[in-house]
């Protein structure tokens, strides 16, 4: 089968002729059967390959020249397999349940998944990888370089299953889309004509080449190595400018460490990242690179104290690293720039640069818009084509490399896979034929909760206001019985400033307040409910934030559990609305105090004609409004009558021992 449109230039380059390593770590129920897991990854894998042969074939390198004469672009060739037995995605398994000393599932989520635990000499089918010599593999005929290697290694509790990708067939984002693509065949779910045609689109042209008569300029000096030999040499590349203890020798070992962020953890850091106005937006991972390149620029700076500077002839000393300069390169998709799908497979990354002085100095919302405004740079897809265009040249390939001419003494480099669909929409697996679907009791769940969170929407805040005055109604009858029996003074005051407190509650939510009494209010005896205006007020602001804080706990509660039934993704971005809505409360919950307290001051004075009087509009004709409030245990009707004159408050007769709602003052 001719897969020759599918070579693209950037699978030339020589630092991909490596594979991408990536292992996906699976809880299993003890009551799954390890054939069925085995079947189901078969299956999928067989229509992965039906579907995009390219996969089951292999990568043979060479130099062969078009007939015109000029170099092909197709340095790097995919083969498929002529033997029948080799007419598949190869799938290695490995049962590590007897082995004592690899650990548990339970055990490696206990120390949260340390790299240390987790051997690549086990877990990596290298037995079929090529040797690796100086980062590159080494393809023979007896040991070829397949596209795509798979082993599913069965631990206690769980798999783990690991793919292997050639580099030069595809970047991190092309072995995402691959992975996505068999998560939907182990689920049964068929291709669409969409898939498969992205998918199996030319590369030839993706990226258009800049013409013969391109010379290289600025834009290629971070990925052209100054020196004439290949690129094999910077693997070894000696440090020139470090510390005296390894200027002869080696750059130190690489260290391999894990940082763990948890969510909340993410949410501040944007937060404070975002504490700038250069760039219009921050992301999550602008803000992560930003702390990162902030922390190993200080660490690093710490080697150079008392020593000579590369940049100029100065010492260090060690109260200052003035000219501790730093450059980060991020690998980013290019796919946007083209207007590839994200389904497009070959490679499309490319690297942007970022140099700063003293990084870690900075602000960090400084340093992450620097990294955002560099992502923006409209140069990125010229950039990348002048790349291809220098990796079709035979005298460039071998010295062509991302981040070619950096110190890595000094100088970081990011590659992020936080937008690898690693994470499926739903279960890898589908022991069955058919996708598996949501059971009968979680769509039962799920009605019941749309139906509880519709229902409490629909309430408004005078029923809630009455629900949540029975309990403290309840407490004053029994209360008053208790007084009533034993006839002391001390209960009954108790009792009475409750009804107070209570009569106020239902006077701000459920009664209509009538006018109030010119003579009351210039009098300087003190009233009930002005002492008890306060707290009223503050438990009107208080149920409201309960209020509105629980609709929206509830609606991303609903949206979480909709996501766990249905798929992951919905899953993920309720986390981040839930997240973002909390800190967008946090932020802002002063303000929104302050603006409720205005709004009922500003109806208050609404309310007031331009001599001061209130309820001017009712005071011009003769009219009555009452307001009712019932007590268990009298049963009586408080009426308040506005007189047209507005001169005072005229109260009807009421009981004896009945507790007014109304200002209890002398009147002339």
């Amino acid at each position: 089968m001719d897969f020759s449109f599918l070579q693209d230039a950037l699978g030339n380059i020589p630092m991909v002729k490596n594979y991408m390593v990536i292992s996906m770590i699976f809880s299993l129920p003890d009551s799954t059967s390890s054939t069925d897991v085995e079947r189901s990854i078969r299956s999928g894998l067989d229509t992965l390959s039906d579907s995009f042969p390219h996969l089951k074939g292999h990568v043979i390198h060479d130099d062969k020249s078009s007939k015109d004469g000029h170099d092909d672009i197709g340095r790097v060739r995919i083969y498929s397999f002529n033997e029948a037995n080799e007419d598949h995605i190869s799938l290695t398994i490995k049962d590590l349940r007897s082995e004592s000393d690899f650990p548990s599932l339970e055990t490696l989520r206990k120390a949260r998944f340390p790299l240390s635990m987790l051997d690549g000499q086990i877990l990596v089918p290298y037995h079929l990888i090529p040797p690796c010599f100086e980062l590159l593999y080494q393809d023979s005929p007896d040991r070829p370089a397949r596209v795509l290697f798979f082993q599913a290694n069965f631990i206690n509790g769980g798999l783990i299953l690991t793919i292997a990708a050639n580099h030069t067939t595809m970047d991190m984002n092309g072995l995402g889309s691959v992975i996505e693509l068999f998560a939907q065949a182990c689920r049964g779910e068929a291709y669409t004509e969409q898939q498969l045609r992205e998918v199996n689109q030319s590369r030839r042209d993706a990226v258009p080449l800049l013409g013969d008569d391109y010379t290289p300029g600025p834009e290629a000096e971070w990925f052209i190595m100054k020196t004439q030999n290949s690129w094999t040499e910077l693997a070894n590349k000696k440090t020139k400018d470090g510390p005296e203890d390894e200027k002869e020798g080696q750059t130190s070992p690489a260290v391999c460490r894990m940082f763990t962020f948890s969510p909340m953890s993410l949410v501040k850091l944007k937060a404070e990242a975002s504490v700038q106005t250069t760039a219009p937006f921050i992301s999550t991972n602008d803000a992560v690179t930003a702390l990162l390149w902030q922390t190993i620029s200080k660490v690093r700076a710490e080697r150079y104290k008392n020593t000579t500077s590369p940049s100029s002839n100065t010492t260090a000393n060690s109260d200052s690293c003035a000219d501790f300069r730093t450059t980060i390169a991020r690998q980013v998709d290019s796919r946007r720039h083209f207007n590839l799908s994200r389904l497009y497979g070959g490679h499309m990354a490319t690297s942007v640069f970022s140099t700063s002085t003293n990084v870690w100095r900075l602000h960090l919302g400084e340093v992450s818009a620097q990294l955002r405004l560099a992502l923006s740079d409209p140069d990125v897809p010229f950039h990348l084509r002048a790349i291809a265009t220098l990796v079709h040249r035979p005298q460039y390939r071998p010295r062509i490399a991302y981040a070619a001419n950096l110190n890595f003494d000094r100088d970081v480099v990011i590659s992020s896979w936080a937008d690898v669909k690693c994470c499926f929409s739903s279960s890898l697996f589908s022991m069955g034929d058919s996708p598996s679907k949501p059971t009968i009791l979680a769509f039962v769940v799920t009605v019941v909760v749309v139906g509880v969170v519709t229902a409490m929407s629909l309430m408004n805040a005078q029923i809630i206001a009455w629900v949540v005055t029975r309990p403290l109604k309840f407490f004053i009858n029994s209360t008053q019985k208790k007084m009533e029996k034993s006839g002391g003074k001390f209960w009954k005051s108790k009792v009475d400033a409750l009804k107070r407190r209570r009569d106020g509650y239902l006077q701000t939510h459920i009664l209509e307040k009538g006018a109030e009494n010119d003579q009351a209010k210039n009098s300087q005896v003190p009233r009930p409910e002005e002492e008890e205006s306060r707290p009223t007020k503050l438990w009107y602001i208080g149920f409201w934030f309960w209020y509105i804080g629980q609709r929206i706990w509830i609606i991303g509660f609903l949206i979480w559990y909709i996501g766990l039934i249905f798929g992951w993704r919905l899953s993920l971005l309720a986390q981040r609305i839930w997240l973002w809505l909390w800190l967008w409360l946090d932020r802002r919950w002063f303000y929104f105090v302050v603006s409720l307290s205005r709004g009922q001051d500003k109806r208050a004075m609404n309310n007031e004609d331009d001599n001061g009087s209130p309820h001017a509009a009712e005071a011009s004709e003769p009219t009555d409004s009452a307001a009712v409030a019932q007590n268990n245990d009298l049963e009586t009707q408080v009426e308040t009558k506005i007189p047209s004159n507005n001169s005072g408050v005229s109260q009807s007769a009421r009981p004896q021992g009945e507790v007014d709602l109304e200002a209890q003052v002398p009147h002339d």
